[in-house]
């Protein structure tokens, strides 16, 4: 095959396809957030940024102890769930807003909201809607990506990135308080409207019939069993990214939170395009799993490559990105940068043997993962950080994927051994990779 014929079968195979879709809206989300951040770094202090970014990053993980796991549900089963498709959606969200009433309430009671909410100290309410539209607007794009609609993920995106941007500027300009944090979750409810009157829509079920015109042959025993490990394993795991910040505050101060929250949302773009990515596999692979062992080579080697090119580029690119903050940025942020798209390439071997994991219902090996990963990179950020500073960080979230890293090293070398050809007859068995 030439390399002209393989890169268009990469561009047009089912289990690419919808994969760029969604790199693209990763990209673009991206691109929208360093301008709005640029905008915020002109129009706020560093200090303020520091604590705004700290408030998102504390709402964005409540919302992901709020969300279950269930993205991960509807990624992995939805093409067993037949014509349950609205009811499992609709149970999904109602499952999300009584985990999120609930995380409010119990830190509420316990007084850790306002550690965790910094900026909106007695504002309870506010974070309660705020907790509930994040996870609900996080989990929306599981569903669509579910269905295939990715392009509907992306245009959502850009009108949503669109939007923040706007609101901020306006609430920055009219001298309005909490201006951040206020542009960034205030969009979110008319979107969950808008999207959700699609994903409940007759044509979209009607689609989902017409491709799954069967009753639901999910197990829901081993559905909650797998969600369930991957669900704490991804607490562990969202904890370590999203405690960042905040760590990062309480260790350093608010002007290193607000250096280290730049450089950390532009490298993080990598790691969400990896996932998104691998998004596209688990949910071709779940409809076809007779393809498992040579998608999963597929999928291993195009994402390394991708992740490679692009933490290189990021590398290079580095002075230019952070200019467009301004130059306390520049002479701040570009260390922490350059050390979170090194540990990029590690994280994108971890984020396909998660993908790899859901599909063989490993919820053991993914537990075990996303504990390295994570116990890794709080741990060592602690020790670390005082002593080098931001640098500290860095090198922690590198040393915390590769630790994680070598647990994968089994699952990689049995598919790099298998079968070239898709299989035909019973799926081959893999050997769970525990990490023993």
């Amino acid at each position: 095959m030439s390399l002209r014929q393989r890169l268009r079968e990469n561009l047009t195979s089912d289990l690419f396809s919808h994969g760029y879709v969604l790199v693209a809206n990763q990209i673009l989300s991206s691109g929208l957030g360093l301008l709005y951040w640029a905008i915020a770094a002109r129009l706020l202090l560093p200090a303020e940024i520091g604590l705004a970014s700290s408030t998102i990053s504390g709402i964005v993980l409540l919302g992901m102890v709020a969300e279950l796991g269930i993205t991960v549900a509807l990624t992995r089963y939805t093409a067993q769930v037949g014509r349950s498709f609205r009811r499992f959606v609709a149970t999904c969200y109602a499952l999300n807003i009584g985990a999120g009433i609930l995380v409010w309430s119990v830190l509420t009671a316990t007084g850790l909201i306002d550690f965790m909410i910094p900026e909106l100290n007695g504002n309870h309410l506010l974070v309660l809607a705020a907790i509930i539209c994040s996870t609900l607007f996080y989990v929306q794009d599981g569903v669509l990506a579910a269905r295939r609609r990715t392009w509907l993920i992306l245009v959502e995106n850009l009108a949503y990135n669109l939007a923040k941007l706007a609101l901020l500027i306006a609430l920055a300009r009219m001298g309005v308080g909490h201006a951040v944090v206020l542009s960034w979750f205030a969009p979110l409810p008319f979107f969950l409207v808008a999207i959700g009157l699609i994903v409940f829509s007759r044509r979209l079920h009607a689609r989902s019939i017409e491709s799954h015109d069967r009753d639901s042959t999910a197990d829901y025993r081993q559905v909650v069993s797998v969600v369930g490990f991957d669900y704490l394993g991804g607490l562990l795991n969202e904890a370590s990214v999203r405690l960042l910040p905040l760590i990062v505050l309480n260790l350093l101060g608010a002007a290193e939170a607000a250096f280290f929250f730049q450089g950390w949302l532009i490298a993080n773009t990598i790691r969400l395009a990896s996932s998104s990515f691998v998004t596209s596999f688990v949910v071709t692979v779940a409809a076809a799993p007779d393809k498992l062992l040579p998608y999963a080579r597929r999928a291993l080697a195009l994402v390394v490559l991708l992740v490679a090119v692009a933490a290189a580029a990021l590398i290079l690119a580095a002075p230019l990105l952070l200019a467009l903050l301004g130059k306390d940025y520049v002479e701040n942020s570009i260390t922490i940068l350059r050390l979170l798209a090194v540990s990029s390439i590690p994280a994108a071997v971890n984020i396909w043997f998660i993908a790899l994991a859901r599909l063989r219902n490993w919820g053991r090996s993914i537990t075990i993962n996303y504990a390295i990963q994570g116990s890794l990179t709080i741990g060592l950020t602690l020790v670390l950080a005082p002593w080098l500073g931001l640098s500290g960080v860095g090198l922690a979230c590198i040393f915390g994927q590769i630790g994680a890293m070598l647990q994968t090293l089994s699952a990689v070398a049995q598919v790099l051994a298998g079968p070239a050809e898709p299989h035909v007859g019973p799926v081959p068995q893999l050997r769970e990779a525990d990490g023993s």
